[in-house]
């Protein structure tokens, strides 16, 4: 939010009335350098926002039941664009992570994972790791080009055989 660029996003949506614009914004209060309110407050947010002539949500960021509230909300809005700002603790649940400026840009190594996916109580379910969805799409890129390739090679052998050699001797 400190950025000028998210308010000329921000002038440029409510001048153009963009209603099927929804900006959702992680309000955890905390940055690289520490407290948003220490390092750069951009408080009173919800009344900039009005000002910019946003339709405004504030919630609890962690309860699914205001969440779906501020959705229905969002597109019950027809004249003007919607802010949710979503009220959270960075690293809820996570012992080492919680209201930790630490887990800024970084994830957790294979010790510290496993930690976090005990606390989470989420034994059973499976999260990926950033390194391992880069492999997957990797994968599926090479395996989407490879076919691209085969159907290109595909139809040009399809167009040849319908046209004849397309190449004469001469």
């Amino acid at each position: 939010m400190e950025e000028g660029e998210c308010w000329e996003a921000f002038m440029f949506a409510a001048h153009y009335g963009l209603s099927n614009l929804c900006v959702v914004l992680d309000r955890n209060h905390l940055q690289i350098d520490g407290t948003t309110e220490t390092v750069m407050n951009s408080a009173p947010l919800e009344e900039k926002l009005k000002a910019f002539n946003f339709n405004v949500v504030t919630i609890d960021g962690h309860d699914y039941d205001q969440i779906e509230a501020a959705m229905q909300a969002f597109h019950a809005e027809t004249a003007k664009p919607t802010c949710i700002i979503m009220d959270t603790t960075k690293g809820k649940g996570v012992s080492y992570m919680t209201n930790s400026v630490d887990w800024h840009g970084k994830g957790p190594n294979d010790d510290e994972y496993k930690i976090a996916i005990e606390e989470l109580n989420a034994r059973g379910r499976y999260f990926y790791k950033v390194s391992e969805i880069r492999r997957m799409l990797e994968e599926r890129l090479i395996r989407s080009n490879k076919e691209n390739i085969d159907n290109l090679i595909t139809n040009h052998q399809l167009y040849a055989k319908e046209r004849g050699n397309l190449r004469k001797n001469k």
